[in-house]
């Protein structure tokens, strides 16, 4: 029995993908530049509030000036409204009782800014006891810079080897960008692979992910298991794929992802 579990919190423990989208349209908003649909943000999300501050900017827009305006906007609006929104996937309590049960350390390591997981984690699982809660602090590089794990470790109390780093939401059928470059740079390690995905539910896209998932790992990790479960999506992101299949020459897997 493995020691440590630590999770990823957006598209993994909770998703958020509603709050943050209304928070950077604001942001946008009062700045004078185009909002985007909701539907879009799981393209743009990852890395960081930052990061999502540039990507959702005119690409000819994204200098340090305009990004540091947008992210002051972005977060006095989210700071007001963290959790108008955002809930726990399905299951994801019930996971976690299971595990602090059975003994098992529970941590949370986030790119988003400190503050706000912390609250998050407060508002959500109330009665979970986390031995760590991390996310985004001043000089600190985020995932997958391994720096943050480290930091968890050493409050835990527990080596490496003893530990499994859990958690990926699923972009175009891969495992999103932060978690995707993490498991790139796994060695010789045991891991257990856990993903939520939105439309398309079935064992056999879930299998499909996965099989992915598994092939950006170096042959010398063993997967010792995998879980993916459906997490929540917009309806409108189900309307665009299904005006995508309308147009000429659509993508292949387009009613996989929408079955």
């Amino acid at each position: 029995m493995k020691k440590l579990v630590i999770f990823d919190l957006d598209g993994t423990l909770l998703n958020t993908i509603e709050d943050l989208g209304q928070a950077a349209n604001h942001a946008l908003q009062q700045n004078d530049y185009p909002t985007h649909s909701i539907a879009s943000y799981p393209f743009f999300v990852g890395n960081g509030v930052r990061k999502l501050m540039e990507r959702v900017l005119p690409e000819n827009s994204r200098d340090a000036q305009t990004v540091d305006a947008l992210l002051k906007d972005f977060k006095a609006y989210y700071d007001e409204h963290l959790h108008d929104y955002s809930k726990p996937y399905q299951g994801i309590v019930e996971m976690l009782e299971e595990l602090s049960d059975k003994g098992v350390k529970l941590a949370v390591a986030s790119n988003k800014y400190y503050e706000a997981v912390q609250r998050l984690i407060a508002y959500a699982f109330p009665g979970i006891d986390f031995v760590a809660v991390e996310g985004q602090k001043e000089g600190v590089n985020v995932k997958p810079d391994p720096s943050i794990v480290f930091n968890i470790l050493a409050q835990a109390h527990v080596e490496k080897a003893d530990t499994l780093y859990v958690g990926f939401w699923t972009d175009r059928g891969h495992a999103d960008a932060d978690c995707n470059a993490f498991l790139k740079t796994l060695r010789g390690k045991k891991v257990f692979l856990f993903g939520t995905a939105g439309f398309g539910g079935s064992a056999e896209y879930f299998a499909k992910i996965l099989s992915a998932v598994q092939a950006e790992l170096d042959p010398s990790n063993t997967v010792v298991g995998t879980y993916m479960c459906q997490g929540r999506m917009p309806q409108s992101v189900r309307q665009r794929y299904e005006a995508m299949k309308q147009q000429p020459n659509p993508a292949s897997n387009l009613d996989m992802l929408i079955e």
